[in-house]
């Protein structure tokens, strides 16, 4: 069987069993390799060396910082192995039960990345706030710019339970 090298195969496919395995590895491989320069930036412990390593290769510092803050927002408890890097991108300005509820639609659904951004803008306010299952999750997306409330809307936990009971 063919190596995977930096600039592709080594020998095109021998077979169609051969070439739908090479090209479930370069995909596995592509995802993968955005989630490993992530959080490979990340590690604090040798960030100097990753620059230098970093400028020795045609990869840009902003597209390696790019992978690394949606690592930030995903545990590797929380990356979808089903899923493109690009799925996960996609929702990482969600708050955490958000993107739950929209990878797990896109794993369901079987969604594209440009189908869930589809799912995602054309939303309305109460599936948004469904989306939401946890309290301060929920809160986090009413106070957010596009609905105007104010943490001081919800100190009084009866009208938590009345936004709770509306959603429900």
């Amino acid at each position: 069987m063919a190596t995977l090298s930096p600039i592709g195969y080594t020998e095109q496919p021998q077979s169609a069993d051969e070439f739908v395995q090479q090209v479930l590895i370069a995909v596995d491989t592509s995802n993968g390799s955005m989630w490993a320069l992530g959080d490979l930036y990340n590690n604090d412990q040798y960030s100097d060396l990753f620059e230098q390593v970093l400028d020795n290769t045609k990869k840009s510092l902003t597209s390696v910082q790019r992978y690394a803050g949606v690592c930030k927002k995903f545990s590797q408890s929380r990356r979808r192995a089903s899923l493109s890097f690009s799925h996960h991108e996609t929702v990482r300005a969600l708050e955490p039960s958000e993107q739950d509820y929209y990878l797990d639609m896109a794993e369901k659904d079987g969604l594209s990345r440009d189908e869930l951004v589809k799912e995602i803008k054309g939303a309305s306010p109460t599936e948004r706030v469904k989306g939401a299952c946890k309290i301060a999750d929920l809160i986090a997306v009413l106070t957010s710019p596009e609905y105007g409330f104010k943490e001081v809307d919800f100190v009084d936990f009866s009208i938590k339970a009345k936004v709770l009971e509306a959603v429900a």
